[in-house]
Order: structure tokens, then sequence, then C-alpha cells
């Protein structure tokens, strides 16, 4: 499912000092449920070349170039959350075969995309409650030790996680950044409780919506209007910025500009 670590686990293989010596060449490309061919074909392309893709060029030329790149050289290509085989097969035409070790990892959340594959593959599954403790702390207090009052509390809170690191990571992020009090953490275990008895999601993955929820108010429009862009896509800060000053989003202060401000509400 998502958050489960998928992606995290292919991206600490991927930068992994050992591989990134090992091959010649390493991209990345994320698929996701809707996508297009040619724009694959660019991501692939653009960790690749340093010159800009020309917008004009057709998918196959895109392929036959990447082929080009690839052919002879030990390759390790990440296709992150791929949804069908469709968008494999569309791509698989021109990973050359050159018989030297390249390999391609593929990610996914659906089991019958992973059997397609004729490879060994590996099921990530959810964290135990000692790993679920660890992780809660690190994302939470760093270096520091959790409070003795708090511990508690806070063991309750991750176990309604229900080992999904994402729900940890967000959970402890938000709670790191806030009140360290036993009201407050009360609090997110209270409404973690009844997003949890609402049935929505007996997966938990609910829980993310508390990272919204205790946004402040300010940053709330800035953040939903994130959904202008595709899922995936890059999205430009400096254009983000200026379409969030015409948005009237930004609040104006004496000592800073309103772009300075908004860099501020992204960071």
């Amino acid at each position: 499912m998502g958050g489960i670590g998928k992606t995290a686990l292919a991206q600490n293989a991927y930068e992994h000092s050992l591989i990134v010596h090992h091959f010649d060449i390493r991209t990345w490309v994320t698929v996701s449920q809707k996508y297009n061919v040619k724009e694959l074909f660019v991501q692939l392309l653009s960790k690749l070349i340093s010159s800009e893709i020309d917008s004009e060029i057709d998918e196959q030329l895109l392929g036959q170039k990447l082929h080009k790149i690839l052919w002879g050289r030990r390759y390790l290509i990440v296709i992150d959350d791929i949804w069908g085989i469709e968008a494999w097969d569309s791509l698989n035409l021109f990973f050359p075969e050159n018989n030297n070790g390249s390999r391609i990892v593929v990610t996914t959340r659906i089991s019958n995309v992973a059997t397609h594959f004729d490879s060994s593959s590996f099921e990530l599954s959810f964290l135990d409650e000692e790993k679920s403790w660890d992780l809660f702390c690190k994302k939470t207090f760093g270096e520091a030790d959790c409070p003795l009052e708090l511990e508690d509390i806070g063991k309750e809170i991750v176990k309604k996680c229900k080992g999904l690191p994402l729900s940890i990571t967000v959970i402890g992020g938000l709670l790191g950044r806030s009140h360290m009090t036993q009201k407050y953490w009360k609090n997110i275990a209270r409404d973690i409780h009844s997003i949890l008895n609402s049935g929505e999601d007996k997966n938990c993955s609910s829980i993310l919506s508390l990272s919204y929820t205790y946004l402040p108010p300010h940053l709330k429009p800035c953040f939903l209007y994130m959904s202008i862009f595709p899922e995936d896509e890059k999205i430009s800060v400096s254009q983000l910025i200026k379409l969030w000053v015409a948005e009237g989003f930004i609040r104006s202060n004496k000592s800073q500009s309103l772009e300075e401000i908004a860099r501020g509400y992204l960071n």
C-alpha cells in the first residue's frame, strides 16, 4: 500500500555509494496512475543529458535516443509507482539487453503487476512495535530521548498508526514541531481515534489528513493550491510563489517583500 516504504527503499539503493560506482548510468522515472509515455521518456532522458529536450520530438524518437545512450553501458533504471503493465510495455522496447549486469527496479502497490515480471520480488511489510517506536522517536525528537511524561501517550499514538511508516513519519513530524505537552498530544491521539473509528480507512492512511488539519490557517490555501499541478510533476518555486502572490494568499509586512514572505510559507 501507499506509504509503506517502497520508494524510500528503492531510493536508498539508487543513491548508495556502491551502486553509484557500479553502474555507468542511473536514471529514474515515476509513472503513477495517469501517465504520458512521452513524458516518461523525457523524465528518463533529463537525468542523462544536459541539453534541453525538444518538446516537438515524438515518443518514438525519444525512445530511440534513450536506447542509443544506454547501448553498451551498464545501467540502472528505477521505474517507480507503476500501476499497470502497459506503461512497462511502452518503455521496455527501448531498454537494450547489454548482457553486462544492467538492472531495472520496479516499485508497485499492485501484486498482479509485480508477478508479471519474471524476476525476484520483495514485498514490504508493516513495521513491528519496536521499529515503529524507534521511527517515531527519530522523527519527533531527533537524537534526544522521549520525555517520560509523554512516553505512554506517544506509544498509544504510534500503536494507532498500525506500523505504516508514512503515517508514523507524518505524525512524528507534526508532534516534533508542536507543544511538548500531554494535553496537546492527547488531542492528537483523540483526533487519530476519531479518524480510525469513522470507517473511512482501516489502514489509517487518513491519519495523513492531520498534517493538513494542524497547518496554520494562512498556509492551508497555499497547500491546497498545489492541486493545480499534476501528480509527480516538478513544480517551479518561482512560478508557484508568483501564483500565490497573484491569488492574494500572502500577508504583507513592512520588513519583507511578498516574494520573500511566500518563500517562507513554502519552507
